[in-house]
């Protein structure tokens, strides 16, 4: 499991939250728990998502927002198969996760 891996999710959620966006430092990985940012499909026309707070990103050819606000940990045995790392967006991951945590604070 590394940094930045897109799991499917095979919780009770999965319908909601297809994706699950491991965002925990891989230093980390003795640790029964990972932090996750799930993965969602875009709303419908007329819904206007804050794109510092939910980027758009690509996992399997699909549209996804990051649900930054939906943060949350889970444990590792909950985490679904890798399908997708997404690295390349780690500096629009961690922005959303920055303007969550400091928005009006810099």
């Amino acid at each position: 499991m590394a940094q930045f891996d897109v799991h499917l999710n095979q919780g009770a959620s999965r319908a909601r939250y297809p994706y699950l966006l491991s965002v925990q430092c891989g230093m980390l990985r003795r640790l029964k728990r990972r932090v996750v940012i799930p993965l969602v499909p875009p709303p419908p026309a007329g819904g206007e998502p804050d794109p510092m707070l939910n980027p758009v990103l690509m996992v399997e050819g699909r549209q996804v927002l990051l649900s930054t606000q939906d943060i949350t940990n889970i444990p590792v045995e909950a985490l679904g198969p890798v399908v997708a790392n997404l690295r390349h967006d780690a500096e629009t991951i961690i922005g959303a996760i920055d303007w969550l945590l400091n928005q009006g604070y810099g």
